[in-house]
C-alpha cells in the first residue's frame, strides 16, 4: 500500500469511527460653683469688693454688700458635630424654674454671711455627682424663692433682680426636645468661679451676670421604629395577617454623674397603631420582648422590669398626644427595671444602649383582604398602614405633673413606619408562544411565595434535588402557609391564579414554580417581584414542553438509540466498509506487481 493510500484508510477510519461518540452644654455645678472638691473655702483678711458676704468696717458695718444680679439663660438645639462645637440655632419654648436652697443639712443659710458659703462649698462635690439627696438640702416655696423664665426672641431668657443664693434649676424642654446632658442642675447667684495661672489659683472671681448656654437634643430623633425584616418568619403576604415591628429608644439623661431609677422615673415607650387596621381588640399580649442593651441580662421581665397597658383615648391616664383613631400599646418601667437601665447608664463607655420593644400586631380582615384594581388602574382603600411609636421621657421622681415632658410622638421620621400593600398576579404560558401577540395560558402551575431571596433559592435548590412532592421538603416550610394549593395555582385557559394576590408593595417578594403544568418541564428560577402600591402586577413564567418519550431532556440532544445517532452508525460502517474495499485492492495490486 502507497503512503497515500495509507493517510486516507486512516483519515476514513477516523471519521468513520467519529460517527459512533443630648451631650454636651447642659450646666452643672462644677461650671458655676467651685468645682470638683475643693479645700474649704476661707475668708481672707481682704474681701473682694464683689463678694456676696458681709465685708465689715472698723464700725462694724457691712461695707458695699450685693444682693442680687441677672441670670441669663440662652438655649440652643444640640448639633451633631466632630470637632466638639455642638451648638445649633436657637431655641425658643423651654422653660426654667429656679429655687432657691434655704438649708443644707437642716441648718439655715444666711446668704450674706461667709458661713453659709463655706457649707455651700462643701456640698459641691455631692452636687456634681448627682447626690442631692446626700447633699441633704432644704428649699424654699412662694415669692422670694421661686423664680420663672421662658426662652422667647430666638432662645434667650433674662431673670433680673434674682436674689443671691445657691438655686436648684429645672427645665422643661420645649415639645419634642429633651435637654443633651441634664434637665436639673445647680447654680449661684453670683457665679464663682476661679482664676488659675500655671495650674495655681491665683484669685476667686464673682460673677454678678452670669450667661449659661444650654442646649437640648430634638428628642425625635432618638427613637426608632422597624418592620422586622422577615428573617424569623413571613409577613409580606397582607392574608398571613402579622407584621412584626422592633421600637428602639434612648433614655434620656436628667442630671450629670451616677443616675438611679429616682433619676429616670417615668420613662415609657409606646406603640400608637392605627385602628382601622389593627383593630381595637389587641392585648397587651403583642408585647414580646422587652430589652436594654445587649449581653446575657439584656432581656427585662414582663410585670416585674415593666408593664403594659392599652390606652384608647387621649383623655385616659398615658393618652396625652394620642391621635383619634388610633391606640397605644404603652411599656411603662416599674422600679426594678429602671433600676437595672440606670446601672448599665451608669457603666456605658461607648454610647449609651437602647431599650428594644418587640410588637407583633395583626391585620384586620379588611386589610387582608380587598379587591384588586384592573389594569392600569390604583387603588387606594386599605393600602398603606402608618403605624407611629414614641416616649414620655423621664424626669427626676417627684416632678410636678406641670412640668414633665409631654411624650415624644413620631411624624414623617424614623419612628413611623409604613407598610403599603399592592396586588400581583401570574400568567404562565408555553414557551413555544415567546414573541407571539397571543400565549396559550396552561392551568396546573403552583408556586410558593417568600419574603426573602435565600428562602426562595433554598426552596428551589432542595426541588431540584430531592424531586419530591413541596409539602414534604423542610427547606420550603418558609414559605406563607397560606399561599398554597388552589390559590397558589394557575387556572385553565387564563393561566392565571384564582385571584390576585394582596402582598406588601416596595418591598422585593420571591415567587418559586414548585409544580409544572402537566406535559412541561418546572421552570427552577427564582422571580423577584416588586409590586407598586395599590397597582396590580402580573409575573410572566414561560414551560418548555416535555418530549414524547419517556426519557426526556431540556434540549434535543442525541442519545443512544435515537435516529440521528443510527445514521451517523450507519455512515460510519459505510465509511469502514470502503476502507476494507480500498485496501485490500490496493493490496492485491501490490502482490501482482511483485510476481511481475
Amino acid at each position: 500500500m502507497n503512503k497515500l493510500t495509507k493517510k486516507c484508510v486512516a483519515a476514513i477510519a477516523s471519521l468513520a469511527m467519529a460517527g459512533t461518540l443630648c451631650v454636651a452644654g447642659a450646666v452643672t455645678m462644677a461650671s458655676v460653683a467651685w468645682g470638683v472638691p475643693k479645700p474649704p473655702l476661707k475668708q481672707a483678711t481682704g474681701d473682694p469688693a464683689d463678694a456676696p458676704w458681709c465685708k465689715k468696717k472698723d464700725g462694724g458695718a457691712c461695707d458695699n454688700l450685693k444682693t442680687e444680679g441677672t441670670l441669663t439663660i440662652k438655649k440652643y438645639k444640640y448639633k451633631e458635630s466632630t470637632d466638639g462645637n455642638h451648638q445649633g440655632d436657637g431655641l425658643d419654648g423651654a422653660k426654667f424654674t429656679l429655687t432657691k436652697v434655704t438649708k443644707i443639712d437642716n441648718v439655715d443659710l444666711n446668704y450674706s454671711e461667709f458661713s453659709a458659703w463655706s457649707t455651700i462649698a462643701g456640698v459641691v462635690d455631692k452636687l456634681n455627682r448627682g447626690d442631692a439627696t446626700g447633699a441633704k438640702l432644704s428649699f424654699g416655696s412662694g415669692d422670694g424663692n421661686v423664680y420663672n423664665a421662658e426662652t422667647k426672641n430666638g432662645g434667650t431668657a433674662t431673670i433680673a433682680n434674682l436674689p443671691v443664693g445657691l438655686y436648684k434649676v429645672v427645665e422643661t424642654p420645649p415639645a419634642g426636645y429633651g435637654a443633651a446632658d441634664m434637665t436639673e442642675f445647680y447654680i449661684t447667684m453670683p457665679l464663682i468661679g476661679s482664676m488659675t495661672s500655671a495650674g495655681a489659683t491665683k484669685a476667686t472671681t464673682f460673677n454678678w451676670s452670669p450667661e449659661i448656654s444650654p442646649k437640648n437634643k430634638d428628642l425625635s430623633k432618638s427613637f426608632s421604629k422597624k418592620l422586622d425584616d422577615g428573617k424569623g418568619h413571613n409577613s409580606v403576604l397582607a392574608k398571613d395577617g402579622t407584621l412584626d415591628y422592633t421600637i428602639k429608644a434612648k433614655v434620656n439623661r436628667t442630671k450629670s454623674g451616677d443616675l438611679t431609677k429616682d433619676d429616670i422615673s417615668g420613662f415609657a415607650v409606646f406603640d400608637d397603631f392605627p385602628t382601622a387596621a389593627f383593630g381595637t381588640n389587641v392585648e397587651s399580649s403583642a408585647v414580646k420582648s422587652v430589652s436594654f442593651g445587649d449581653g446575657d441580662d439584656a432581656e427585662l421581665t414582663s410585670n416585674t422590669d415593666y408593664e403594659v397597658s392599652i390606652v384608647k383615648a387621649s383623655s385616659e391616664a398615658d393618652g396625652k398626644n394620642l391621635e383619634s383613631g388610633r391606640n397605644r400599646i404603652l411599656v411603662k418601667f416599674k422600679d426594678p427595671g429602671l433600676t437595672k437601665i440606670a446601672t448599665k447608664l451608669n457603666g456605658a463607655k461607648n454610647g449609651d444602649p437602647d431599650v428594644k420593644v418587640n410588637i407583633e400586631l395583626t391585620l384586620s380582615d379588611e386589610y387582608k383582604n380587598g379587591n384588586a384594581p384592573a389594569k392600569d388602574q390604583k387603588s387606594t382603600e386599605n393600602t398603606t398602614v402608618v403605624n407611629k411609636s414614641g416616649f414620655f421621657p423621664a424626669s427626676p421622681k417627684g416632678t410636678p405633673d406641670a412640668n414633665k415632658p409631654d411624650p415624644i410622638v413620631s411624624g414623617d421620621d424614623e419612628g413611623t413606619s409604613t407598610v403599603k400593600y399592592g396586588w400581583f398576579d401570574v400568567f404562565k404560558y408555553d414557551a413555544a408562544d415567546e414573541g407571539k401577540d397571543t400565549k396559550t395560558g396552561l392551568k396546573g402551575a403552583e408556586f410558593r411565595l417568600f419574603n426573602t431571596k435565600e428562602k426562595a433559592e433554598t426552596c428551589a435548590q432542595a426541588l431540584t434535588v430531592e424531586k419530591t412532592s413541596v409539602d414534604s421538603i423542610t427547606n420550603c416550610n418558609a414559605a406563607s402557609s397560606t399561599f398554597k394549593g388552589d390559590e397558589a395555582t394557575t387556572q385553565e385557559t387564563t393561566g392565571k391564579l384564582n385571584a390576585p394576590v394582596k402582598v406588601q408593595a416596595g418591598t422585593n417578594i420571591y415567587l418559586v414554580e414548585v409544580k409544572a403544568p402537566e406535559g412541561y418541564i418546572r421552570l427552577p428560577k427564582v422571580k423577584a417581584v416588586n409590586v407598586k402600591e395599590g397597582e396590580t402586577t402580573t409575573v410572566e413564567f414561560s414551560n418548555t414542553k416535555k418530549s414524547s418519550e419517556s426519557n426526556w431532556a431540556w434540549f434535543n440532544l442525541p442519545a443512544t438509540g435515537a435516529a440521528g445517532v443510527i445514521l451517523f452508525a450507519l455512515a460510519g460502517m459505510g465509511l469502514i466498509a470502503a476502507s476494507v474495499f480500498l485496501y485490500m485492492r490496493n493490496r492485491k495490486e501490490e502482490e501482482q506487481q511483485a510476481k511481475a
